[in-house]
């Protein structure tokens, strides 16, 4: 049983690395949203953000946990990035690009994290304090 909208507590953590990007557009909450934010600088970003389990969980078990999350994001046309990022209840980030075939882990800025492969070789990232602590 809800008692009302799920909280939005992912916005103190997934802002400030987003700003960081360049200019972003919230949507409102809704269920219905394909992604929860918008990054425009040279290119158009979308985001969808959501909670997982085990952050250090690999690529590909990640993607199987948030299917329905990247179908979502596999509607918006490949002429912009399309992002997945998932947090821990620590407030570390990872984040990744959803593609047709796969996904592929990003480094903060945007960027594809090593050869551009799905296996993850670095550490997540952590916002604000307390973000020392693993999963």
């Amino acid at each position: 049983m809800t008692r009302g909208p799920a909280p939005v507590i992912w916005k103190d953590t997934a802002l400030p690395v987003a700003q960081a990007r360049g200019q972003v557009m919230l949507f409102a909450h809704s269920v219905r949203n394909l992604a929860d934010f918008v990054i425009v600088t040279g290119t158009v970003a979308f985001v969808r953000i959501r909670k997982v389990p085990c952050l250090h969980a690999p690529p590909a078990k990640i993607a199987e946990e948030r299917a329905p999350e990247i179908g979502k994001l596999r509607m918006i046309p490949t002429t912009v990035s399309r992002e997945l990022w998932v947090y821990s209840r620590y407030g570390v980030l990872r984040f990744f690009r959803v593609e047709d075939d796969r996904i592929v882990e990003l480094s903060a800025d945007g960027r594809p994290l090593g050869s551009g492969t799905t296996s993850g070789s670095t550490a997540p990232v952590g916002i604000g304090e307390g973000t020392g602590a693993g999963e």
